[in-house]
Order: C-alpha cells, then structure tokens, then sequence
C-alpha cells in the first residue's frame, strides 16, 4: 500500500512543469521528477542516490552549498529559502535556477533534508543581460551625442569653452547633496552639458563681444532658452531635458525669463542648474570682466536667497564648499 501511494505521489511530481528534488541530510538525491532529469540530462537512476553538490553544483559554488547543508544540520540560522544557482547538465553546461527551499524535519524537529522546487531561468537571465548591454550602449550613444551637442556651441562661443561640462559637474553634485532620485540626477546631469545649446542661433559678433552686452544683445541673449528648447524637445529623452534647459534663466520670484515662472512652477532641476550656472559664470574670466572668487559667488547666492534663487537649493550648495569641503578644479 505505502508503495502504492508512494508512485501515485511520484507521477503526480513528474507532471510538474518545474524541477522537484529532495536531498537528504548529507546531501544525497532522495527524490528528483522528470523535468529534473530533462533539465540535467541525466535519467533518472543516474541521479538518485548521487551527492547533488559533487555532481550537478558548479565547482566554484560547492563550499558555498556544502555550507549551508551543514549550518541547517547544526541549527543554525540562515537564509536559504530563495535563491538562484547555476547547475551543471550532462553536457558541462550551466543553466541558472531560481530555487525555493523548505527544510524537512522529523517529528524531534531535527534536519533530515531539503524539498527543492526549481524554474530554469538561464533564457530568462540571458535575455535579461542582453537588455542590459544593450541598455548601456545606447546610454553610452546618447551621452556621445549630448558632448558632440555641447562641443557645437563651445566651438562657437570662445568664452564657455568647458562651461557646460563645468556646470553639469557641480548641479550634479549639488543635486545628490540635496539627495535628489537617481533619474532626476541623471536628466540634470544630460541637461547641464547642452543648457546653452541655444546660443547657437546668436550672432557670433554677440557672443564674443569683447564688452559688456547692450540691451539689442541681452534681448537676444535671452532668447538662448526658448532656442534650445526648440532643438532639444525633438529628442526623446528619459528626462524632461528640453524643459529644464527652457527654465534655467527663470527666478524663483518671477523676474526671471523666458516665461516669468515662479516658486514651484520651475522645475527643482532648472532651479539647481541656475546656481551651478551662476557659480560657474561668476568664477570664470571673461573679456569684459576679471574671474570672482568663489566666496564671492557665494555671496551672490545669499544676497539673493529666496528672491532670485531657490533657498533648498543654494543652502545645499554653500554646504558643499563650507562644511564639505567641495572641490573643483575650474573654481578658485
């Protein structure tokens, strides 16, 4: 009778569509169904009775296995219950597992052994680290793209060789003080290196002028937004790029342009990028006008706190210089 039960119990687990195995104790195969065996490549009385780390754990991972088998012999606690691993089949090939365990007992509570129940995920897993690469050479066109986009205006504009990528250094460091999400970080980061992507619509003559701007220049000056909007919006970015580039001259109280956005209508990006861009501007040489100090653009943010600049947004950043310390080589 009990061998009776035992093989209805036996068919029931060979229907399964996922891998069943029992090991005991020592770690000997007690019970293993069919899809088991079509997984491994083995029959199945070329598993049964076999040690299951000896022969179907990759080698690199045994004193792992065989370390868990002995801490559950003990008692001891450990996590086991999910986990994926690799198994060797016929052939020496690896196919990755995801596993769920349960720890069988006697009726004294002592370990007598492990029930397994497996999904081979190799394809899966595969698929799933093709996506990836394929992820990360696309991030790696576009961040190429984004340079040779900043490289364009740099060429064009003498004085803010190394602006942008100068500026997207420090939002982007003002930005994980702030501990801004990741996916923010990174649409700021993208929009930092072609902010002034716009001035390419403006007249050389302007961009290079040797003297402070007249008020025709400013008005065209003012127009590098709403320009790099323009060419920025076709691209189909992760992050609203086109929209932080847009708002980077807007001010916290209004008086800022191209729309006279206020508080929380500009985005936290734009409100960042602005600073760094001040920072940044403020500490470098132009014609018309000797370097400041940093301690000078800092001061510039506090006058200003709350009226043209974000106060979350300057406070993070003269943390950054004050009480850590920050360092850029372009900033005296």
């Amino acid at each position: 009778m009990i061998e009776k039960e035992k093989n209805k119990l036996q068919k029931y687990i060979d229907i399964a569509g996922i891998i069943l195995k029992i090991i005991d104790r020592d770690g000997k195969v007690s019970l293993i169904n069919n899809r088991g065996c079509e997984v491994l490549g083995y029959a199945k009385e070329e598993i049964l009775g076999k040690n299951w780390i000896d022969n179907f754990v990759p080698e690199r991972l045994q004193n792992k296995m065989n370390d868990i088998l002995a801490k559950l012999r003990s008692k001891q606690t450990i996590s086991y219950e999910h986990f994926e691993s690799p198994i060797l089949t016929i052939n020496g090939e690896e196919k990755n597992i995801s596993w769920y365990n349960t720890a069988l007992k006697d009726e004294r509570g002592e370990f007598q052994g492990i029930l397994s129940s497996g999904e081979d995920v190799t394809t899966k897993s595969k698929a799933e680290r093709e996506l990836q690469e394929n992820y990360q050479k696309l991030q790696q066109i576009m961040e190429d793209t984004v340079y040779t986009m900043a490289k364009v205006i740099e060429r064009k504009d003498p004085y803010s060789a190394g602006h942008q990528k100068k500026v997207s250094q420090l939002a982007t460091a003002i930005a994980k003080e702030m501990k801004l999400p990741k996916d923010k970080i990174e649409g700021l980061k993208v929009a930092s290196l072609v902010h002034d992507i716009g001035k390419i619509g403006i007249p050389i003559e302007i961009l290079s002028k040797p003297s402070g701007l007249t008020e025709l220049g400013y008005d065209l000056m003012k127009e590098h937004p709403m320009t790099g909007y323009n060419i920025l919006k076709e691209i189909d970015f992760p992050w609203p790029v086109a929209e932080i580039v847009l708002q980077h001259h807007e001010k916290v109280n209004g008086s800022g342009y191209p729309n006279g956005l206020k508080d929380d209508e500009i985005l936290i990006e734009a409100k960042i990028l602005c600073v760094a861009d001040v920072i940044e501007a403020m500490s470098s040489y132009r014609a018309y006008r000797p370097s400041h100090s940093i301690k000078e653009a800092l001061n510039e943010l506090t006058k200003n706190k709350g009226t043209l600049y974000d106060s979350l947004v300057v406070d993070a950043c003269k943390t950054l210089f004050k009480y850590k310390g920050a360092k850029f080589d372009f900033l005296q």
